[in-house]
């Protein structure tokens, strides 16, 4: 996979970057709208990060790491 020098910047942080080149093409535009559109369907980092587990009821805290795009459950 080739990176670039957007590869390191969050969804949010690449989109912002992205709203100039928006105006000047409709691929561009089409590729960032999706990418909004994408990212409003993810867990809102206020919502409720804890739950119990349905196996061992145990109490637990889920965090979400968007460097890896990977969930983390630790027991509290």
């Amino acid at each position: 996979m080739t990176h670039t020098k957007y590869s390191n910047l969050t969804d949010d942080e690449f989109l912002g970057q992205v709203d100039d080149a928006r105006s000047k093409s409709p691929i561009i535009d089409e590729l960032a709208t999706r990418l909004e559109k994408a990212n409003r369907q993810r867990v809102p980092e206020d919502s409720d990060t804890r739950v119990d587990c349905p196996v061992c009821e145990a109490s637990l805290v889920v965090s979400y790491d968007e460097t890896t795009n990977r969930f983390k459950a630790e027991t509290e």
